[in-house]
């Protein structure tokens, strides 16, 4: 089994990618897994000293309390009171789905598609947005946690000269968003990432 290490966006540096060339037959009998090793979700908040941040995606790393999407990664809506409101999904191939809150209205943007079904350009997967915090005084505590977005999948290439056979498994999925926890105020989940590439 291969499991790769995540993307740093920021250092440009670190896993996510798997690429291999054969002159031979490849045989894959194992499992490659490149699952929340792409773009990162946006991250979670304790307490509501500051609003959730957006996924992170091939342009930039996301900002904070930015409803609208990052490229393919996720909104995350500004702190406030009462809504709940749940960080968008990453996008990739398609585009992610929009974050609701606790009176389900669509209030945070998914991430845009991007690339194309020719796979002439490679991506990572995008990362979903976090939830919003409570801003009212029963959100401040450090037990409430807005959730987290999910890491978006990353990537798998392999190419073969003869022919490529696989009775394992080669997974570049996203990942969920963290659950939301409330010690009182309304608080949001965070959006899951979007699956990668292979």
């Amino acid at each position: 089994a291969v499991q790769l290490a995540g993307f740093d966006l920021l250092k440009l540096e670190g896993g996510g990618v798997l690429i291999f060339r054969a002159e031979g037959d490849v045989t894959v009998t194992g499992a490659l897994d490149a699952s929340g090793t792409g773009y990162r979700g946006g991250d979670g908040v304790y307490g509501n000293g500051s609003s959730g941040e957006q996924g992170e995606s091939y342009g930039a790393e996301g900002s904070r309390g930015d409803l609208y999407a990052n490229d393919g990664g996720g909104g995350s809506y500004p702190l406030r009171a009462d809504y709940g409101d749940s960080g968008g999904g990453g996008g990739y191939g398609s585009s992610g789905s929009n974050g609701t809150n606790v009176y389900g209205w669509s209030v945070t943007a998914g991430g845009s598609s991007y690339g194309s079904a020719a796979l002439s350009d490679w991506y990572l997967g995008s990362g979903g947005g976090a939830g919003s915090p409570d801003d009212e005084s029963d959100g401040n505590s450090s037990s409430n946690y807005a959730g987290g977005g999910g890491d978006g999948g990353g990537l798998i290439a392999i190419f073969s000269a003869s022919s490529i056979t696989i009775s394992g498994t080669t997974t570049a999925d996203g990942i969920d968003g963290d659950d939301a926890a409330s010690d009182g105020g309304e608080i949001g989940g965070g959006g899951a990432g979007s699956g990668g590439q292979i």
